[in-house]
């Protein structure tokens, strides 16, 4: 009976939450990619933390990534600290609605990847079809 199943492939869903959902996961996972990322192995500074951990993540975890990569390329001293992230943290962010949201991740997005639809695509997780129908729905102007 176990032969039958050699060559069978199985298939199922994990449910991971949001990182704006488990604020608490937030700052391992910085350690972790600092660690793979930064040759120097930096710190990371008080309000970088606090900065990291109050952020919405509308890009979730491929955001992160990025986030932690730009601020290990603009760190030239041994401690990471808040003006190195690429991230603004906003009071009115938890009134936005989804959509809005999701616009604001695109429009940055697209900034750092110079405006390169495929790049900025692949780091919001989606197919580049699908982000030119997002920048015609919510009407962003590039240029």
């Amino acid at each position: 009976m176990l032969r039958e199943f050699k060559d069978c492939i199985c298939e199922g869903e994990v449910f991971v939450p949001p990182l704006r959902d488990t604020k608490d996961d937030i700052i391992p996972l910085v350690t972790f990619f600092m660690e793979q990322f930064d040759p120097k192995k930096r710190k990371l500074g008080k309000e970088a933390r606090a900065k990291l951990s109050q952020y919405h993540w509308p890009g979730n975890v491929r955001e992160l990534v990025n986030v932690i990569k730009t601020a290990i390329a603009r760190c030239h001293e041994d401690e990471i600290q808040a003006e190195h992230l690429n991230i603004t943290v906003s009071e009115s962010r938890c009134n936005y609605s989804i959509a809005e949201s999701e616009k604001e991740s695109i429009i940055a997005a697209l900034k750092r990847n110079g405006n390169n639809k495929s790049r900025a695509a692949q780091e919001l997780g989606m197919s580049r079809k699908t982000l030119y129908n997002k920048i015609e729905d919510y009407h962003i102007e590039i240029g």
